[in-house]
C-alpha cells in the first residue's frame, strides 16, 4: 500500500480530479450532519478564549492598559510593539486552536462513515499524537503568512507616507492570503495522511496547487455561506463555520484515500 508521501508524488505528476459542483453537494452534505454539534462547540470556545484571554489580559496588565489595548487593536492604532505582541500571540493562538481545526475536520469524516462523534471529538486531538505537529503546522503558516505583513505594518507606522511601504502593506496581506489558501489541506494531512508539519505543508501547497483554481472558488462559496450566519443575530456565523471544516474533509477524499485501519490504530494508540 503506498505511503500519503508517494500518493501525494503520483498526484504532483498526473494531478487529481475535482469537481466544483459535486465537492459543494456534498461539502453541504456533509455539514448538515455536524452543523448543530460544531456550532455549539465554537460557541463554547469563543466563550472560553473571550474570557481566558481577557482575564490574562487584565492579570498581566491591569484593567486599565488591557483596555486601551483592546481599543486600540479594534481600531487598527496599534504601535510597533503592539503588532510584534500581536503576531506572537496569534501564532500561539494559532497552533493551540489547530488540535480543535483537526477535531471538527474529524467530525466530519465520522459523519461520513456514519461513526459516533460528541463534544469530547471536536477536542480528541489536544491528547492525540497528532497534537505536536498540528501545533507547529499551525504557527509556521501563521508566521510565514503575518510575520510580513507585520513587519511592513511596523515599518508604516514609523512612515506612514511612504507609498513604497503602503503598497508592501497590500502586497503582504495578499501573500498571507495566498499562504491560507495553499495550506488549505495541512490538517486532515496530519490526521489521516500521518504527515509530519513540514511535510504536511508542502503536501497541502502540491495538493492545492493541482486544483488552485477550483479550490479558490469552492473557498469563496463557502465563505458566502459562512457569512450569511451573520443576518442571524451575527451569532449564527458560529453554526455556519463549519462549513469549513466540512470542505476541507471532503476537498482532501477527493484526492486521497482515507486509510481506515491506519485512522483506527492511531485513535487506539491516543486513548488507550
Amino acid at each position: 500500500m503506498k505511503s500519503t508521501l508517494q500518493r501525494i508524488s503520483d498526484i504532483k505528476r498526473n494531478g487529481y480530479k475535482l469537481d466544483l459542483g459535486e465537492t459543494i453537494n456534498a461539502t453541504f452534505a456533509n455539514y448538515q450532519k455536524i452543523a448543530l454539534l460544531g456550532g455549539a462547540v465554537t460557541l463554547l470556545v469563543v466563550i472560553a478564549a473571550v474570557v481566558i484571554l481577557g482575564g490574562l489580559a487584565t492579570i498581566i496588565f491591569g484593567i486599565a492598559t488591557a483596555t486601551q489595548t483592546f481599543t486600540e487593536y479594534s481600531q487598527g492604532m496599534l504601535s510597533g510593539t503592539g503588532f510584534a505582541i500581536n503576531l506572537v500571540s496569534s501564532i500561539v493562538a494559532a497552533g493551540l486552536f489547530a488540535p480543535i481545526a483537526a477535531g471538527f475536520v474529524q467530525m466530519a469524516h465520522n459523519a461520513s462513515v456514519k461513526k459516533d462523534f460528541d463534544f469530547g471529538t471536536a477536542f480528541m486531538h489536544y491528547k492525540s499524537v497528532h497534537f505536536k505537529e498540528l501545533f507547529l503546522a499551525a504557527a509556521i503558516v501563521t508566521l510565514l503568512g503575518s510575520g510580513l505583513s507585520t513587519l511592513f505594518q511596523v515599518l508604516n507606522v514609523h512612515n506612514p507616507d511612504s507609498i513604497l511601504i503602503n503598497i508592501a502593506v497590500i502586497l503582504s496581506g495578499i501573500i498571507s492570503l495566498l499562504a491560507q489558501i495553499f495550506t488549505f489541506l495541512i490538517i486532515p494531512l496530519i490526521i489521516f495522511g500521518n504527515l509530519s508539519a513540514m511535510d504536511a505543508i508542502k503536501g497541502s501547497i502540491t495538493l492545492v496547487s493541482k486544483n488552485f483554481w477550483t479550490i479558490f472558488l469552492l473557498l469563496i462559496v463557502c465563505g458566502f455561506f459562512i457569512m450569511l450566519g451573520l443576518f442571524a443575530i451575527c451569532i449564527g456565523i458560529l453554526f455556519t463555520l463549519p462549513a469549513l471544516y466540512s470542505l476541507q474533509y471532503i476537498t482532501y477524499k477527493a484526492a486521497l484515500p482515507i486509510d481506515e485501519n491506519n485512522e483506527l490504530e492511531e485513535i487506539g494508540k491516543d486513548f488507550y
